[in-house]
């Protein structure tokens, strides 16, 4: 009888336990825009809903981007300047700005994002050849 009992009470713990699959992660960054094609702007700002995420790549080009030590987790801030961008990151906010592209080629530049063990957020940056920024 008593394994009858330990049985029928492990067999409801285990039914219990498995309503929900374990390591689905959830998006808690919610980026304002996924996608930012650039035209005369020279900024744009996208707002995320929490301040709890980090920037973990960046790539131009398709190339990885060494930003190793302009971040600084602890203030979630991060200040990078690249070639012809720059990526500027206070709490909530992440602040693109790019200067004119005189070329003819389009460039690109991808920004993934980490929210514990989230990392399905990325924003994709298009700047299209051959545009005049108005400063």
């Amino acid at each position: 009888m008593k394994t009858f009992y330990l049985s029928l009470i492990t067999i409801c713990l285990f039914l219990i336990s498995c309503n929900e699959e374990d390591g689905i992660a959830r998006d808690s960054i919610k980026l304002s825009e996924n996608h930012v094609e650039f035209g005369c702007e020279p900024s744009k700002k996208l707002i995320t809903k929490n301040f709890n995420w980090a920037i973990i790549s960046i790539k131009e080009n398709g190339v990885d981007v060494n930003f190793g030590d302009k971040v600084h987790p602890k203030d979630y801030k991060l200040d990078y300047e690249g070639g012809w961008y720059r990526i500027k990151r206070d709490n909530k906010d992440l602040i693109i700005s790019v200067i004119e592209n005189s070329t003819n080629s389009q460039r690109q530049l991808d920004i993934n994002l980490q929210a514990g063990n989230w990392y399905g957020s990325k924003i994709s940056i298009e700047q299209k050849g051959g545009n005049k920024l108005l400063f």
